[in-house]
């Protein structure tokens, strides 16, 4: 353990790949104290991002964990370099913190990072998918960052009465009516399987293949967050089979109120039928149902978003260094924002995760 000080306090700082108890407890005791993670910060996608080679970043004070950022070697050949654990699936990157203790001590969690890295063996953090409004941005020290992307939501009781709810419950009810057959199957209802979640992934990396995405998701891995619900968050899934044939379907994450969609796919057969928007409608009433207060459509800028959302924030891709020379960290942080936040970003990323 290194130590390093900020605004006259002294702080401590570890960089493991594996925990044991004591700092496994610690970061339990961090993550209760926070009331609003995001679905990427919580112990259920924590728990199955276990198998990552994980490093495990903790700064304290007084023996009390402060902040906690789960990272991810990015390049193989270079171990200098990391981002947040499962960078390809983890929408959101954002460090978990004290936010009580840094407030009293007018502190920011980026100044933490900076404080640390100069004590740790490497040289670069770069965290992909930030808020414009998250606290690593409100800093006098702010880290250099890219624009190029955006989050949308989708505010449950606002939406209802927009012409897209009307327009989309048309299409639902026109797709039931012309297909007799058709059946739902959802987490819901407790007949979702592993095969049900098989087909959703199944069809979703078809839609990667058609497009020209080197991208491929692995059914087992969302399959294990299913089968191991934490406190306030869970897997929550609906699929639609047209009899036998799967018609579409979408994984999402449910944390405290807000569903996060996260991977929706369909069976191109169906197309005519806007299967997508089906599914979601299907969604939108269970967020309806459950006291939902928004359904988080994750970053990206396809088209359908913008019906389906209600407001949007605009996403950074930020960078932390060693590096004192402003022109340095703009040089590295507009390479790599460019290069990972591109067309193409996941398919670039994952080749270079190490």
């Amino acid at each position: 353990m290194t130590e390093f000080a900020l605004s006259n306090a002294v702080f401590s700082v570890l960089a493991l790949t594996s925990l044991d108890q004591d700092h496994a407890n610690s970061i339990h005791s961090l993550i209760s104290k926070c009331k609003s993670l995001n679905a990427f910060q919580t112990p259920l996608w924590l728990n199955a991002c276990a198998s990552c080679p994980v490093l495990h970043l903790l700064i304290f004070h007084d023996n009390h964990l402060i902040l906690y950022l789960p990272l991810q070697r990015l390049f193989s050949c270079l171990p200098l370099v990391f981002t947040y654990v499962n960078p390809l699936w983890s929408d959101y990157s954002e460090p978990i913190v004290d936010s009580t203790f840094l407030s009293v001590h007018g502190l920011s969690p980026g100044s933490l990072i900076f404080g640390a890295l100069k004590k740790l063996p490497f040289i670069i953090i770069f965290l992909r998918n930030v808020f414009e409004t998250s606290p690593l941005l409100r800093t006098t020290n702010k880290p250099p960052h890219y624009f190029y992307t955006s989050s949308y939501q989708c505010c449950v009781d606002s939406w209802r009465s927009t012409k897209y709810y009307k327009k989309n419950l048309y299409y639902q009810r026109r797709f039931y009516r012309d297909h007799p057959l058709a059946r739902l199957v959802s987490t819901e209802l407790n007949n979702l399987t592993n095969e049900h979640l098989a087909d959703i992934v199944y069809f979703k990396n078809d839609q990667y293949k058609r497009c020209g995405i080197n991208k491929s998701i692995e059914p087992a891995f969302w399959g294990s967050i299913l089968s191991n619900p934490c406190a306030n968050s869970r897997l929550l899934a609906v699929a639609i089979y047209d009899d036998k044939t799967f018609v579409s379907g979408a994984i999402c994450l449910l944390v405290n109120d807000c569903l996060y969609y996260i991977i929706p796919s369909y069976n191109i057969l169906y197309s005519v039928f806007s299967p997508g928007i089906v599914a979601f409608m299907h969604l939108y009433e269970i967020a309806v149902h459950g006291n939902c207060s928004s359904i988080d459509l994750t970053i990206g800028c396809e088209p359908y978003k913008h019906s389906l959302s209600s407001s949007n924030t605009r996403i950074a891709s930020l960078l932390f260094t060693r590096f004192s020379n402003t022109l340095v960290n703009i040089i590295f942080s507009r390479i790599l924002a460019l290069f990972c936040a591109g067309r193409n970003g996941s398919h670039l990323l994952r080749s270079f995760i190490g």
